[in-house]
């Protein structure tokens, strides 16, 4: 019998792809959570789209947004090496059916492979268990990669996509700045007092972050203004590039433990968030403030990655201006 936890996928997996609003009607059905009254509304929505932004950064989908139609890719399956010493690791991305398993086990057997399934944390619950597989060779996944008829890559894509990321200047340089002023639209501005956007106007020619939403189409879109000057940008490598005009450092790392935690109020740009979750194969798990202890404007909690070496650290961490802040991480895994 199939997990409760793999419902979201094989429905996404067996549409291929499919509107935005018709993949949150997919998980809003899978969701039997409460949602009749405003509060669980916003609970549901909250949770929709963390386990959204999980599965992409797990590499089970792609999102494409747009201000005509924004949708859902499912990926297909493939084997992701994982970039750690000992034995050949592997775990498996993309599309996913209730027979997966079973045919993964009964290659596994016949590839001198071993399949270890692990669930995710208990704050994903619609995010897709753990099949790590393990080898004594890469020659072995390659064979069982070639066996499922899936793509397998004996480099760890955590690590090249780390390197194929566009740091936060390559992007800036490559988005088109103009000088006609602001937008006359419902506005709020990116506080990094708070790590979230609120109802302010900052003054004059300063640096800032400003999420505009069409009266007409609800739709929203995102500027950064510095010296006079506007381009839009991408939300996600917005928010850096304002923590980084502030000063800010958000990101705490746990070298011993390899634990890398990531302020939630700013979620990482897509391919660095999906080279931090394959570094694992598990989403990453939410602590609050109040368990992390540290002194923070992050008013809500930190999205923590595992098995993180220090070589993707902190090229991630340099990307995106940041510099990272050495911290114990206290994480009670599973």
């Amino acid at each position: 019998m199939s997990d409760e936890s793999e419902r979201l996928l094989y429905v996404l997996s067996a549409k291929g792809s499919l509107s935005w609003s018709a993949s949150k009607r997919v998980f809003d059905q899978v969701d039997s959570a409460p949602v009749n009254i405003e509060r669980g509304e916003m609970v549901s929505r909250f949770r929709r789209n963390r386990t959204m932004r999980i599965l992409e950064a797990l590499g089970h989908c792609d999102f494409r947004f747009s201000d005509t139609e924004s949708r859902v890719f499912i990926a297909p399956p493939v084997c992701v090496r994982l970039p750690r010493a000992g034995l050949p690791t592997a775990v498996l991305a993309g599309a996913r059916s209730p027979d997966t398993r079973r045919d993964i086990e009964g290659t596994c057997s016949s590839h001198r492979c071993h399949l270890i399934v692990a669930p995710q944390s208990g704050d994903v619950p619609f995010v897709p268990v753990r099949f790590l597989i393990e080898a004594e060779t890469d020659d072995a996944l390659k064979g069982l990669a070639r066996a499922l008829g899936v793509h397998f890559d004996s480099r760890p894509a955590a690590w090249l996509l780390a390197c194929f990321a566009a740091s936060l200047d390559d992007y800036l340089d490559g988005v088109l700045w103009r000088d006609d002023g602001e937008l006359n639209w419902q506005r709020k501005e990116f506080s990094c007092d708070r790590i979230q956007f609120q109802s302010s106007r900052s003054g004059g020619d300063t640096a800032a972050l400003i999420r505009y939403t069409n009266p007409k189409r609800g739709t929203v879109r995102h500027f950064f203004r510095r010296a006079g000057n506007y381009a839009q940008v991408e939300c996600d490598l917005g928010r850096y590039a304002m923590l980084r005009e502030a000063g800010l450092n958000i990101f705490a790392y746990d070298e011993r433990k390899q634990f890398f935690a990531v302020a939630s109020g700013a979620p990482l740009p897509r391919l660095f968030a999906r080279s931090l979750a394959l570094c694992s194969g598990f989403a990453p798990t939410f602590v609050s403030k109040e368990a992390a202890g540290w002194a923070s404007p992050e008013s809500t909690g930190f999205d923590v990655f595992r098995a993180v070496p220090p070589s993707i650290a902190h090229l991630i961490a340099e990307k995106l201006g940041q510099s990272l802040v050495p911290r114990p991480v206290n994480l009670a895994l599973r």
